[in-house]
């Protein structure tokens, strides 16, 4: 069993300081005693101050040295909603039953941008922040959570953008939309286990970097956000059913919208029951690859 040895000069507040005076040097052992799920739960609560630090850290760093800084938080998923209203609505002529195209899209692709970007730049994380890994100890699992945090920041973003477009279709959102919250938490959590994982493996193989834009883009297809669930046939809807972000998509939309729900309960449980699974691989990748992963990166 690999063992690291760390030293941290560790303020009050928990956070990691390079200062003396009244810090103190702490020495951190990771062994098999250190590898149980509450046990790192609790060790990254208590950093919880160093969490909020590299979630400022990740947004600062995004929009920095960009010209038109935070903007370009609107201005993607603005862009990227006009080219698909062009291509399925204007090309093509797709209607969304009696819902405008872009106001039935921009629900579920709100919800998907926020997934992709997490994933994304959580399998990134350890590989981005390797020499800070090699300096000093903290909660590994902080790096792939921050990333997770950081782009609600973008969807908080494009939420302006939706009541923007709601208000130039008249639409008014209905009492449903408290249930946008919840199926974001399920996508959050979808993203962590995956994050996580892909972390993990991103670590040991350098695939992964080339892996994950195909996967991701797969993934999309394979997701209701251009299409309703409903168009799916029936003889896949049970495989279709294990994909956490179709409850998450169909779910934003019945939340903005206002619309029945169109998932049946069987499909919401096994959506559940993926973003579980995917809770547990992720933590269990990330927890076996963290006592070595110095020497991996």
């Amino acid at each position: 069993m690999a063992v690291e040895v760390s030293t941290e000069s560790q303020t009050a507040g928990g956070v990691p300081s390079g200062g003396g005076g009244e810090a103190a040097a702490r020495a951190f052992v990771i062994d098999p005693s250190r590898s149980r799920w509450l046990s790192r739960i609790r060790e990254a609560f208590g950093r919880r101050e160093l969490l909020a630090m590299l979630v400022r850290r990740d947004v600062s760093v995004r929009y920095r040295e960009a010209v038109l800084g935070v903007t370009w938080a609107v201005v993607v998923p603005a862009a990227t909603l006009g080219v698909y209203w062009f291509v399925f609505d204007v090309v093509f002529q797709r209607q969304a039953d009696d819902v405008p195209f872009v106001v039935f899209l921009f629900p579920a692709m709100l919800v998907w941008n926020y997934y992709h970007s997490s994933v994304g730049r959580a399998a990134n994380s350890l590989a981005k922040d390797a020499s800070l890994l090699s300096k000093v100890y903290f909660p590994r699992i902080l790096l792939p959570l921050s990333n997770v945090i950081s782009p609600l920041i973008d969807f908080s973003i494009g939420l302006v953008v939706l009541i923007a477009l709601l208000v130039a279709y008249r639409y008014t959102p209905t009492i449903q939309i408290v249930w946008l919250p919840v199926f974001l938490v399920m996508g959050m959590g979808a993203a962590t286990g995956m994050g996580m994982l892909m972390a993990a493996l991103h670590a040991q193989f350098k695939d992964v970097q080339h892996f994950l834009p195909v996967m991701l883009h797969l993934w999309f297809f394979s997701s209701p956000v251009l299409y309703p669930a409903s168009r799916v046939p029936e003889n896949l809807q049970i495989f279709y059913a294990f994909n956490p972000m179709v409850t998450v998509c169909e779910g934003a939309r019945f939340a903005v919208l206002g619309t029945d729900f169109p998932l049946a309960a069987s499909t919401v449980l096994c959506g559940l029951a993926s973003t579980l699974v995917l809770l547990i691989a992720g933590f269990t990748a990330f927890m076996r690859a963290e006592q070595t992963i110095t020497d991996l990166l």
